[in-house]
């Protein structure tokens, strides 16, 4: 008998154990972060843990504002301090600086941003430390 038959009486139950791992899978695992993810901006720390999640029609326009005003920085002169990660509902992860430099996380060269006014990003994110430097 296949490992993830179960026979109940003289019938094979296949369906209802995989739905049952399913069910389970749904009831142990609420509320995680991958759930936050899909539904807004999810700020994790250095230690993947959540900071801070904007879910507000208001909070994410103006997340979207300052993001949109990010500009691109020659990378060169600065080493920035990756101390929280920014999770975007595209599902691209953005690795952060509270002194507000931002890249994507990957494994390719990427861009080096910086955001205009970071005192009030990092503020909206729930950020209230600033950059170790």
């Amino acid at each position: 008998m296949h490992p993830l038959m179960i026979k109940i009486g003289n019938t094979m139950k296949r369906r209802s154990m995989i739905a049952a791992v399913i069910a389970c899978a749904f009831i142990i695992a609420p509320g995680t972060a991958s759930a936050a993810r899909s539904t807004g901006i999810t700020i994790l720390d250095d230690k993947f843990q959540v900071v801070h999640v904007l879910n507000g029609r208001k909070a994410v326009a103006s997340f979207n504002a300052h993001w949109t005003n990010k500009v691109k920085i020659s990378s060169a002169s600065v080493t920035p301090h990756w101390l929280y990660k920014i999770d975007l509902p595209d599902t691209t992860r953005w690795l952060y600086d509270p002194a507000g430099y931002a890249q994507v996380l990957s494994k390719k060269k990427h861009p080096l941003y910086r955001i205009q006014s970071v005192g009030r990003f990092n503020k909206l994110i729930g950020i209230n430390n600033p950059s170790p430097r």
